[in-house]
């Protein structure tokens, strides 16, 4: 107690018994609360001034001038002046401390231990408990371990699972509650759960209003709560045991501050729960399954601000935001210490796991009850040739369900898959919008420092990674669908500044990572070819990654990651059968248009059939059907609108991509409107039997880079095709030269190859980076026309991912000398 207050009080005694007659003090010792020591009883009695003005207070014994009355109401009280209190913390004082915060006024604890045997029973709306203050690590009680903290809480309950303080109103026409102050105190709750200030099961299916009254403004500053470590280790069969330990739980707690706090073990440590504009600041978590969980719930988004968190040694998730949860999160360290304990980070499960394509429902072949958490645990499934990432959202035996709903869905199936588990990431957002600043990440090793899943925007900024020290912790983004909100960045996230080590993949569709491409593959992201036909004035390209979203059939829209020799892409998966329409927004209106349309796709299986239709808003002229293999092949169409088109004065606002015969993997479409190209060389006049191209191709990949028409008539004809590699960056000379000759002509009305053969063959290996390359060319027939492709191939035991510029020309040599050569 302060100088000022001690004086105080000893003048207000020396007034009262001075001036109070006997008939006064007869009734005010007989007016003592029931239990109350009298002076002198026990080594713990309070001194003579805090038990009489206690006394005082609580009876209104005597008779006191009113503004000696107002000051002592506004004095704290302590659990001293309810009786007797051990400050050891061998005798329980639940009852004293009880006593002292339901009397509705400020209560301080004196330096000490204080065992709470069992939960503390409020029946007040608003309470203020403060602790005395000790300087950390020299405190006169000796006491050691988290907090250091000069009054400590002992809660050692019958019931663990009842908190220590537990405060909340039912019904929701019940007034509001709080405000609550917790400072200064270290709560050690062993294996019990500690505070809880409104009450979760209330509004498990939360409608707002409803379940309980709104509390305002609880406050937990200075404090440290200390529970049961979580050590996070599994059996070999993966089980992992949960407490289920909830050291702080809030649950439509608004306004609430929890600042300058340590946590220390527990099941979960935070618990926000429907919670609005809730703050943390400057807390330490340790030892923690899941040391923040910050849930949105309701028809309205709340809003929570983390800033200044440090968090060691967790289990399962360091911070949790999800449903309707709008975080901004900065200053954060993510320090994953906590010994490597068997089943953390990548655990292979035993046994195997039935996916199935277009479902949700995973099976087992074992039980998955306390190895799999729902809404925790990440799961990495895959067969050998196809790979996803998922979180789990229930769990009910051998049966696990995983969140889909429009974010995700399987495109294979399998009934022996194999499952690795995914614990001790970083951060986990399902949240609306959230965004991240200033992170300092880690994980288990090779796991990632945050996962995201596809459902809300997040902005990720200014976020750097210690090389080597947890291993790949890369983000992961779970989502393989275009959000139906009709918006091209919707449903992104954006990184800014943030180091490549810890970048998801920046050409994933629903990650827009600004400057950022480094150690990833260009090819993954659009465009499909990059042509060079001098003049063409304008291009569109409609792929998974830069297509508008929100579109027609968005929801069936679904893409996926393919790797073919090394190279990487994002495509859309078409099953058989099926079809996805793409707008082609920002095509002239004016239907008079000519467009080369490029279609970079390949089959799943061994062939399909592609088949692609230009679309307007009242019509649909189909292109034609081409076949392809399993090899990545861009298909050359030419279009130009009918006449009907121009008469209703509309032009191509779609192009409609179908698959048959086998399910389709669609890179995507290249639109060259070329209504105004010129050629620059009049001898390359197509009319002349005579054209030429230039490309840009990855390795491996089949280029239709010319059409050869033949008449029905029976005319025959040869061709000479020249062509030449080289690569993108490099101009001191070609890789390799190729010249071919082909024979062609019609049988039935249909066109033939009657011949192909390779004329000459140049292969350069410029220096060590410059390897040697063959130059394949196919002369396939169709209905009125020989299509040419091109495969550009490295030679066994060579590998190169350079981009590289193949360039052809075609003329008529023999026979037909007038047919028109299409590029």
């Amino acid at each position: 107690m302060d100088m000022d207050r001690r004086g105080f009080i000893a003048s207000l005694l020396g007034w009262v018994f001075g001036n109070i007659q006997g008939a006064v003090a007869a009734p005010a010792a007989a007016a003592l609360t029931e239990g109350t020591a009298a002076p002198g009883a026990g080594p713990n009695a309070p001194p003579p001034d805090r038990l009489a003005a206690g006394n005082y207070r609580a009876r209104g014994a005597g008779t006191l001038p009113r503004p000696v009355m107002d000051r002592l109401q506004t004095l704290p009280l302590q659990p001293q002046d309810f009786g007797p209190v051990d400050i050891t913390g061998r005798t329980g004082c639940a009852d004293r401390v009880e006593a002292a915060l339901n009397s509705g006024q400020p209560v301080e604890l004196p330096a000490g231990i204080y065992l709470i045997e069992r939960p503390l029973r409020l029946s007040v709306s608003s309470f203020s408990l403060r602790g005395a203050r000790d300087e950390r690590g020299t405190n006169a009680m000796g006491l050691a371990g988290p907090g250091y903290h000069a009054v400590r809480l002992l809660y050692r309950p019958a019931d663990p699972s009842m908190a220590m303080i537990s405060i909340h109103r039912e019904k929701a026409n019940g007034a509001a509650i709080g405000p609550f102050l917790l400072e200064d105190i270290a709560l050690d709750a062993g294996r019990a759960n500690g505070i809880e200030i409104g009450r979760r099961s209330l509004d498990t299916q939360m409608v707002d209003g409803a379940g309980q009254a709104y509390i305002f403004r609880p406050v937990i500053r200075g404090c440290a709560f200390i529970g049961a470590r979580a050590t996070g280790e599994s059996t070999q069969a993966g089980r992992l045991e949960r407490s289920g330990q909830v050291l702080l739980s809030l649950t439509k707690a608004f306004e609430a501050v929890v600042e300058d706090c340590s946590f220390y073990g527990g099941d979960i440590q935070i618990d926000c729960f429907a919670c609005d504009v809730p703050t943390i600041s400057r807390v330490r978590s340790q030892g923690a399954n899941l040391p923040l969980r910050l849930e949105g719930a309701g028809s309205f988004t709340v809003q929570a601000r983390v800033d200044g968190f440090q968090c060691e040694g967790w289990a399962l998730a360091a911070i949790q935001v999800s449903g309707a949860m709008a975080a901004r999160i900065t200053a954060i360290r993510l320090e994953m210490n906590n010994g490597a304990p068997f089943g953390e980070g990548r655990l292979p499960l035993p046994g195997t796991v039935a996916v199935k394509a277009d479902s949700g429902i995973l099976t087992f072949s074992q039980s998955m009850e306390g190895v799999l958490f729902a809404g925790l645990s990440v799961l990495e499934l895959t067969d050998g040739n196809h790979t996803d990432h998922v979180l789990v959202q229930a769990v009910d035996g051998r049966t696990v369900t995983v969140i889909t709903a429009d974010l995700f869905r399987f495109t294979w199936s399998s009934p022996e898959a194999r499952a690795v588990r995914i614990h001790g990431y970083g951060i986990l957002n399902t949240g609306r919008e959230v965004t991240l600043d200033g992170i300092s990440p880690g994980a288990a090793h090779d796991c990632p420092w945050l996962v995201w899943v596809a459902g809300g925007e997040m902005a990720v900024s200014n976020c750097l990674a210690v090389p080597g020290s947890y291993g790949d912790i890369h983000a992961m983004v779970i989502g393989n669908r275009h959000g139906d909100q009709g918006k091209e960045l919707q449903r992104r996230a954006v990184f800014s500044g943030v180091s490549p080590l810890l970048l998801p993949d920046p050409h994933h569709p629903l990650v827009h990572a600004v400057g950022a491409t480094e150690g990833h593959d260009d090819n993954a992201r659009a465009p499909v070819t990059a042509s060079y036909d001098e003049g063409a004035v304008a291009r569109w390209w409609l792929t998974p990654r830069n297509s508008i979203t929100g579109v027609d059939h968005a929801s069936r829209i679904i893409f996926h990651r393919i790797v073919v020799n090394g190279q990487a892409w994002y495509a859309y998966n078409i099953p058989a059968g099926d079809s996805v329409r793409l707008p082609a927004r920002g095509l002239p209106r004016d239907a008079a248009r000519r467009y080369r349309m490029l279609v970079k796709c390949r089959a799943q299986g061994q062939t399909a059939q592609v088949s692609l239709a230009a679309v307007s808003h009242s019509a649909r002229v189909g292109l034609g059907d081409r076949s392809v293999g399993s090899a990545i092949t861009v298909l050359t169409y030419l279009f130009q609108a009918p006449a009907s088109w121009s008469s209703a004065g509309s032009g191509v606002n779609a192009v409609l991509v179908g698959a048959s015969g086998g399910a389709l993997d669609l890179i995507g479409v290249e639109i060259i409107d070329e209504t105004d190209l010129r050629m620059a060389d009049p001898a390359e006049d197509p009319t002349s039997g005579r054209a030429s191209r230039r490309l840009e191709v990855e390795p491996g990949m089949a280029a239709e880079m010319f059409q050869i028409p033949v008449p029905a008539t029976g005319a025959a004809g040869i061709a000479r095709i020249d062509l030449t590699a080289t690569p993108k960056e490099n101009s001191a000379g070609p890789i390799a030269c190729h010249s071919y000759e082909l024979a062609f002509g019609s049988r039935a009305g249909l066109p033939v190859v009657l011949g192909l053969r390779s004329m000459r063959e140049s292969a350069y290996g410029l220096d060590a980076k410059s390897p040697e390359m063959d130059i394949l060319l196919e002369a396939q027939p169709g209905p009125d026309a020989i299509t040419l492709r091109v495969t550009v191939r490295f030679r066994a035991g060579q590998n190169d991912s350079r981009m590289l510029t193949l360039s052809g020309e075609v003329q008529i040599i023999g026979g037909g000398a007038t047919m028109i050569i299409t590029p």
